[in-house]
């Protein structure tokens, strides 16, 4: 798996992971944005998979979402024998 595939298959499960949590705490786009300092369009494009998250990002979201950060990343892992990622399905 090259480079360019992990990080389009991160950025599509870091998107899967932030929709699932803001649709279970019942928030809009919108008004995780604004709880993150964020404008809307950018969350959006997260949850698309069509963004990389920064860690700051990832801390912010997680707060206005009221979950650990790292709830965003499960179901994702790098292995360092292979140096590649594992995408959990």
């Amino acid at each position: 798996m090259g480079r360019r595939t992990q990080s389009r298959e991160i950025a599509a499960r870091y998107g899967l992971n932030l929709r699932r949590e803001r649709q279970r705490v019942g928030l809009t786009q919108a008004r995780v944005a604004d709880r993150a300092g964020v404008r809307r369009p950018a969350v959006s494009l997260l949850e698309a998979g069509r963004q990389a998250p920064t860690v700051e990002l990832t801390f912010r979201l997680g707060g206005a979402l009221g979950v650990h950060p790292a709830v965003l990343l499960n179901g994702m892992s790098w292995d360092p024998e292979t140096d590649e990622f594992i995408i959990a399905d």
